[in-house]
């Protein structure tokens, strides 16, 4: 295979250091033999969204595409699809189990004719989002790495394990050692593109039931730059045990890869719902959302058919979502999603909600991470990173997301690698296109959960609901901060081994 020849020839293989989404930031550059590594820095005292973050990650509306929603939310009225025709409109796609339609028009006047059709309770546009920003992500070459498997904290057949700290902070392990591995779990996870060919995704890999909902993309992520978001994300979740690479928290639950956002990290809330349909309905029981943007409620945007009202749209927009995501629920799939990275107090922003997290039967998750874990591994990995967002209205648990911290100086070497910044040890090692990589974010610490989720589920056999799910994430998530349930960890971190003695 390609991976196995870049590895076994010692040719430069690429990292990722990034803080992944759009964040409040400082930018800072340190330069260690020859790597260049840069931090993206948050105030963790941040409290509301600046105009930066606005423009970078909250929806927008289309202007020729809507979403019909009907009043029932279990089917669509009989006959709308030739009174959409009759309008001159293309229907793009049906989801009837849940009422929706997503249609393309020119016409100026649809919405005051399509809103005539007995049986639609309301039609808007559909709205597009920056979900993660690519080009504020950076990499890292690492030249020369060291062949030893056997160096570190930990030793695995899966030569870069030593390198997941992650995987020691949720105890997978102990888990793994159980005999508990995501046997019998599919998790579904929706995201960019995916390297469909890398091997430590390829065993567990459900091509079958995958799917892509980006109109000129396919599943393949196909952009030249070497970090791959969903590939990444994946990874986490289910990278096989096969004495190669690294090892995802649920190594042998089944991967359904559903592309829901192009490979810039840009998507449509209708693209996004009919991910969270799909897979549903082709066997997940996690969904895995590693994606964010902040919803606002009250505002008007200017389109070439005219003013929106954007406060009756987006109330509308989120009963839409909404009604996917209740409909995977009652299906049986226990979703997670990441929390956002925009170190905001989610208690305290009158203005915005942050979603898929503040959808309805979601499960969000904030990050954590060491502080120079290179240079100690008895060190906490539990600390909150500084570009997590908090508050207990909008956390429900925390994992592993990793961060980048300026104080953590030095080179060190981990396992397999060595003469690398020692503070990029502190982010997230998984896969990546072509190759493997580090990143950092609430998008790494939700697959964590998820992975989690999987292992529950495959002890259970598949017959366990969502609610039971999140009932035993929380109970057997460890307390890190004030009992209870708080602001930056919720009901506390998860815990593999914990989760699977329920």
């Amino acid at each position: 295979m390609k991976f196995y020849a870049l590895f076994k020839a010692m040719l430069p293989v690429l990292f990722m250091a990034c803080i992944v989404s759009s964040c409040k930031r400082d930018d800072e550059a340190i330069k260690k033999n020859s790597l260049q590594v840069e931090k993206q820095t948050n105030q963790l005292q941040a409290t509301s969204i600046g105009a930066s973050e606005k423009n970078d990650n909250t929806g927008v509306p289309i202007s020729n595409k809507y979403i019909l929603i009907a009043s029932s939310e279990i089917s669509l009225p009989t006959g709308i699809d030739g009174e959409l025709s009759g309008m001159g409109a293309t229907i793009d796609k049906k989801l009837d189990q849940v009422g929706l339609t997503f249609v393309s028009s020119n016409d100026p006047d649809f919405k005051a004719k399509a809103k005539k059709i007995k049986g639609i309770r309301s039609v808007i546009n559909d709205y597009r989002a920056r979900w993660y920003d690519p080009q504020k992500e950076k990499t890292v070459a690492a030249q020369n790495l060291a062949e030893s498997h056997e160096i570190g904290p930990v030793a695995d057949n899966d030569f870069y394990f030593p390198l997941q700290w992650g995987m020691l902070a949720v105890d997978a392990r102990d888990a793994w050692a159980k005999g508990y591995t995501g046997q019998g779990a599919s998790v579904a996870i929706l995201d960019t593109g995916f390297d469909l060919d890398h091997p430590d995704l390829v065993p567990n890999i459900d091509l079958a039931n995958s799917a892509n909902f980006v109109p000129g993309e396919v599943l393949q992520y196909n952009l030249p730059d070497p970090f791959s978001h969903g590939t990444h994300v994946a990874g986490i979740v289910g990278a096989a045990d096969n004495a190669f690479g690294v090892i995802g928290v649920a190594p042998q639950a089944k991967l359904i890869l559903v592309k829901v956002l192009n490979d810039n990290g840009n998507g449509d809330f209708s693209w996004i719902m009919q991910g969270i349909i799909h897979a549903a309905d082709h066997g997940a029981n996690v969904i895995n959302m590693s994606i964010g943007a902040f919803i606002p409620h009250h505002s008007q945007t200017k389109t070439p058919d005219g003013v929106i009202n954007d406060t009756n749209e987006i109330q509308e927009l989120l009963v839409a979502m909404n009604r996917a995501t209740n409909y995977a629920y009652k299906k049986g799939v226990t979703i997670l999603t990441s929390a956002g990275n925009e170190a905001v107090d989610l208690n305290h922003i009158a203005d915005y909600d942050h979603y898929p997290s503040g959808c309805s039967n979601v499960i969000s998750v904030a990050a954590t991470s060491p502080v120079g874990w290179a240079n100690n591994f008895a060190t906490d990995l539990d600390i909150p990173t500084t570009y997590t967002n908090f508050g207990t209205s909008g956390v429900d648990l925390a994992a592993p997301g990793g961060d980048l911290y300026s104080t953590v100086t030095g080179n060190c070497t981990v396992g397999p690698v060595g003469g690398v910044p020692c503070n990029v040890f502190d982010l997230i090692f998984s896969t990546g296109n072509n190759g493997w990589f580090w990143a950092g974010g609430t998008s790494m610490a939700s697959p964590h959960a998820a992975g989690v989720a999987a292992l529950i589920v495959g002890k259970h056999g598949g017959n366990i609901s969502p609610s039971q799910v999140r009932s035993i994430l929380q109970r057997s998530a460890e307390e890190k901060g004030k009992p209870g349930k708080d602001a930056f960890f919720g009901f506390g971190r998860v815990n593999a081994s914990q989760a699977v003695d329920y």
